[in-house]
Order: C-alpha cells, then sequence, then structure tokens
C-alpha cells in the first residue's frame, strides 16, 4: 500500500488539513436542525434590548470643577467618596439634607465622583493643597443641573472637615497678616529713624 505523502503522489492532500467545503456543510446542517432555537434565542435578544431601551431612565453626566485652597485632592476624594456611598444605599433622603436639594432631584442621582484636573496629566496632585478638581455625577434628570451645582457647592461648604480646614487656613492667614503688619511697623520705625539721623 502506497503512502498517501509519497513522491509517486504528489497531488495528496495531508489528511490533518481541514476540508472547508467539509465544515460549511456541517454549519448548515447544525443551523438547519437548530433553526427553531437559533430564532428563539434572536428574538428573546431582540425583545431584551428593546424593552431595557424603554423601561431604563437615561443616564445624564454633568460635571462641576472647583478649586480649593485648603484641600488636597485625596481629601477631597474622600468627602465625594462619602456622598456615593448614600447614592449607593439609596438614601435619597439623606443626600437632599446634606446637599439642600429636593427630594425628588436627589433620588435622579446614580453616581458621584471626583478627580483632580492635574491627574489628567498624570501627574500626582494627593497632598497638593490649591488643588483643581473635578466632580462628576450621573444623574437621570438634567433638568434641574443649576439647582444640582448649588447643591454640590453646598454640600461641600457644609461638611464639617471642609469647615475645619476653612478656620485652620483662616486662623493661618491671619496669623501671617499680624506678622506682616509687626514687619511694616518695624519697617517703618527703622525708616523714620534712617531720615532722623539723616536729616541731623
Amino acid at each position: 500500500m502506497q503512502d498517501n505523502l509519497s513522491p509517486s503522489n504528489p497531488n495528496a492532500v495531508p489528511q490533518d488539513e481541514i476540508d472547508l467545503i467539509g465544515l460549511f456543510v456541517n454549519i448548515a446542517r447544525f443551523a438547519k436542525r437548530r433553526f427553531s432555537a437559533i430564532v428563539i434565542t434572536l428574538l428573546i435578544s431582540i425583545s431584551t434590548s428593546v424593552l431595557l431601551f424603554y423601561l431604563l431612565p437615561p443616564e445624564y453626566k454633568t460635571r462641576l470643577i472647583a478649586k480649593s485652597r485648603v484641600l488636597t485632592d485625596v481629601e477631597i476624594k474622600g468627602i465625594i467618596y462619602d456622598l456615593n456611598e448614600l447614592v449607593k444605599d439609596g438614601n435619597s433622603t439623606e443626600i437632599a439634607n446634606r446637599m439642600k436639594i429636593d427630594y425628588k432631584l436627589a433620588d435622579q442621582i446614580t453616581k458621584v465622583k471626583s478627580f483632580g484636573i492635574k491627574e489628567l496629566d498624570n501627574k500626582d496632585v494627593s497632598t497638593q493643597r490649591d488643588s483643581v478638581f473635578v466632580i462628576e455625577v450621573y444623574l437621570n434628570d438634567n433638568t434641574q443641573l443649576d439647582k444640582l451645582q448649588k447643591g454640590l457647592v453646598s454640600y461641600l461648604e457644609n461638611n464639617e472637615f471642609v469647615k475645619q480646614r476653612v478656620t485652620v487656613f483662616k486662623e493661618a492667614r491671619q496669623k501671617e497678616l499680624e506678622k506682616l503688619t509687626v514687619e511694616l511697623r518695624n519697617i517703618d520705625s527703622t525708616k523714620a529713624l534712617i531720615i532722623k539721623q539723616l536729616q541731623n
């Protein structure tokens, strides 16, 4: 018996090669046998997609860009993280109270997150003061974005940690101002003394 791959049979096809025609025939047979199952699966998928499109509310995203002279990026993220946890818990009443917004608007919020604006340039801003940051809010209603923005500002301003940081910041600035005032008085005294000596 001759080997199919021997030199005497140069046109022979190796046994392990795939017969494409046979493959397509097998696929066609499978599709013919399972035609009803394929059609039913396709119809269920299309119906589910259409239902989800019409039943699920649309989701909008809005951004608030702000600058803080008293908070680092990490601190801002922590404050916004707390707000997002309330959103995850579905605690719209507490969100409305903290942001000083209507309950219906608070109930439309689906997600809140923040990041430092310099993170877009891949720079580490986690410990810098004077940080510029972005707060992104995802919600199902985009008709009251101005109230939402005011609510976010109110939430930040009335946060206890932020209030403490503002107090510390103001006290530090007041001490710097007092120090500068003393230094200016000393300069004025020195100036007056020099002028007096020059006149004599």
